[in-house]
C-alpha cells in the first residue's frame, strides 16, 4: 500500500486503502496468492500465506485419505507480527494490481484531478 502511496501521490491514500479494503480488487488478489505470485513476507522473510495455504492443502490431502493427521491447523499470525508484514509481489502482477487501483481511485475518488491520475515515476 505503502508503495501505491509513492506512486499515485499521497493525496490518494485514503482512495487507494478504499480500494484495497472494499473488496473492489479481491479476485485478482486471490488470483495471485492461489498463483504464488504474491505474499506476505514475515520480519524472518517467511512466506506467511503460503505457509497458510500448504498447511491447509497437507490437511485436505489427509481428510481425503482418511489417514489420521493434527488437523489443529496452523496458528494464524497474530496482528502485530502482520503489522511488521511486507507484501511481496511479483512485479507483472504488481502493475496489474496498480492498474486496477487506478482505475478504481479514477472511477470513485472525490478529488477534483483524479480523472486525470498518472502514476507517479520514480528516479
Amino acid at each position: 500500500m505503502q508503495r501505491l502511496e509513492n506512486e499515485l501521490g499521497s493525496k490518494y491514500a485514503e482512495d487507494i486503502n478504499k480500494a484495497m479494503a472494499e473488496g473492489h480488487i479481491d479476485e485478482h488478489l486471490n488470483d495471485m496468492i492461489e498463483n504464488q505470485q504474491i505474499d506476505l513476507v514475515d520480519q524472518n522473510n517467511n512466506l506467511v500465506l503460503q505457509k497458510q495455504i500448504t498447511h491447509l492443502t497437507n490437511i485436505d490431502e489427509a481428510n481425503e485419505h482418511e489417514t489420521p493427521s493434527n488437523t489443529r491447523g496452523l496458528e494464524s499470525p497474530d496482528a502485530h507480527k502482520l503489522d511488521r508484514a511486507n507484501l511481496e509481489v511479483h512485479e507483472k502482477r504488481y502493475s496489474e494490481l496498480q492498474g486496477k487501483v487506478v482505475d478504481y481511485v479514477r472511477k470513485n475518488s472525490l478529488l477534483a484531478d483524479a480523472k486525470t491520475l498518472k502514476v507517479l515515476q520514480d528516479d
